[in-house]
């Protein structure tokens, strides 16, 4: 069978190589041994054929098979020949000289790569010559030949590749790239080959970020280091050391970032400082929105908000009460209640804001109706709510004036003035609601401010009403009663 054969091939090539540096020892030894040595060179191999393993995924490197044929077969006709030497020729051009015939091998191997060459073209003209045992055997020499070629390029190009990778791994960009360059001259199209090439490449650059990070790490300049560790995984994914170092870094950055939110937050709730304050707990909030520092800051943040709003408020109110606008005085310190209803000044400034509202608007009724001060009752009331007034008017000059006012109006309200009455002493005169004044021709009486009705009646005539209004300024007021229209 070919396979047999190629393994018999393989076992003669290395015990070979084994005689010629067995000879070699001889020959500086002395020949006391050669005649075993010969016969131990010359036994036959039993040794399996090795497998070649992948360098980049550690899988085995399938080795191109050889149809299985009996080459110790009795008789072969010259067509069955010729069928199988056609069949040998095609397995070899399939699966073996794509590969010999690739600039690389060449890279390897120029002179093996011209041997298989020559190989195959002494057996394709030995076959046109009718030479059928010869080109039959060359086929099959081409055949083992190549196997073993194919396989050991296959290894030759993985143990480099290899080496490139380990040395990158090391870190060893020199070696490396020696590797992946011999590597890239076997196969200058694989992929692999081609990604390591370039992370080889970048290797230098990796390199000093390496070193950089490390430098930024002993200065404890985390931000740096992060932004250096993200850049080295950003050019090797695999640094799987800095990736972690990252995720701790944005750790450590993040508390400390928080420990300065909240140590601000602190100092200006202290300072009174709303827009630090609310800064601060924003920043503390998206960075651990549940820790309670963040809880922390946002009852100082929302305190903080409260007392200066009835601040602002309260000094609202104050400038109103200074203006005395006590209507606007009264609606701020309202509003501050609602937010501080035990503030002492909030408390005071309600009350006081809303009796001296009470006394303008009582003051105001008075004086909206003056005559009605004349009546004895109502003057009282009207005195009294003067003298209560009194203190609270002191703080309100509009509430002042209007309590003045009123003093006046009582006073002038309750005056009398001198009246005097004329009529034809036939007609009964009288004032209602105030007396008979009687038949008169001339009468004086004293009234006080206010409207009257005078009556005058006579028997066989209408009665005459005129009526009269005294002002509280008036120094005199003179009336002509008299009934002369007759019933």
């Amino acid at each position: 069978m070919l396979d047999k054969k190629l393994e018999e091939a393989a076992s003669k090539r290395r015990a070979n190589i084994i005689l010629l540096v067995l000879i070699a020892v001889i020959t500086l030894l002395g020949g006391g041994l050669f005649f075993v040595l010969t016969n131990i060179a010359r036994s036959p191999s039993v040794e399996e054929p090795t497998p070649s393993i992948s360098a980049e995924t550690g899988a085995v490197v399938p080795q191109p098979q050889v149809p299985e044929r009996d080459v110790s077969a009795p008789t072969l006709t010259d067509v069955e020949m010729r069928n199988e030497f056609v069949k040998l020729l095609s397995k070899y051009e399939q699966d073996f000289e794509p590969s010999i015939k690739q600039s690389g091998f060449s890279v390897w191997n120029s002179n093996l790569q011209e041997t298989l060459t020559g190989m195959k073209s002494e057996a394709v003209f030995d076959l046109g010559a009718g030479k059928l045992a010869p080109a039959f055997a060359n086929i099959e020499d081409l055949l083992v030949m190549a196997s073993q070629s194919v396989v050991e390029f296959e290894n030759a190009f993985q143990n480099e590749l290899s080496e490139a990778r380990l040395s990158y791994e090391a870190d060893q960009y020199a070696k490396a790239n020696l590797a992946i360059a011999k590597a890239l001259s076997f196969k200058p199209e694989d992929k692999s080959a081609l990604t390591l090439s370039q992370k080889i490449t970048d290797l230098p650059a990796l390199l000093n970020l390496i070193d950089q990070a490390e430098v930024a790490k002993v200065e404890n300049n985390l931000a740096e280091e992060l932004r250096l560790s993200e850049a080295i995984v950003d050019l090797d994914p695999a640094r799987e050391s800095y990736r972690t170092r990252s995720i701790e870094i944005e750790g450590l950055l993040r508390e400390t970032r928080f420990e300065t939110a909240v140590a601000q937050g602190l100092q200006a709730s202290l300072d009174s400082n709303v827009q630090v304050l609310t800064n601060a707990y924003s920043q503390a909030k998206e960075i651990f929105p549940t820790r309670p520092e963040t809880k922390s800051l946002e009852t100082k943040l929302r305190n903080l908000k409260r007392k200066i709003a009835v601040a602002q408020f309260k000094d609202t109110a104050n400038k109103a009460i200074k203006g005395d606008h006590w209507q606007e005085a009264q609606s701020a310190f309202s509003k501050a209640a609602t937010l501080e209803p035990l503030d002492t000044e909030v408390v005071n400034g309600l009350e006081i804001s809303g009796k001296i509202l009470k006394f303008q608007s009582t003051i105001q009724t008075f004086l909206n109706a003056p005559e009605r001060l004349s009546n004895l009752s109502v003057a009282k009331d009207a005195k009294k709510i003067v003298e209560d007034a009194d203190l609270y008017a002191s703080l309100s000059p509009s509430l002042k004036e209007k309590q003045q006012s009123l003093q006046k109006q009582v006073v002038a309200q309750n005056q009398l003035i001198d009246v005097t009455v004329l009529s034809d002493n036939l007609t009964l005169v009288s004032v209602r609601g105030v007396g008979k004044v009687g038949k008169i021709l001339k009468y004086g009486i004293k009234l006080k401010p206010g409207t009257y009705f005078f009556e005058g009646r006579r028997k066989g005539f209408k009665t005459k009403t005129v009526t009269v209004k005294i002002k509280s300024d008036d120094q005199t007021v003179q009336v002509k009663v008299i009934s002369d229209e007759p019933i």
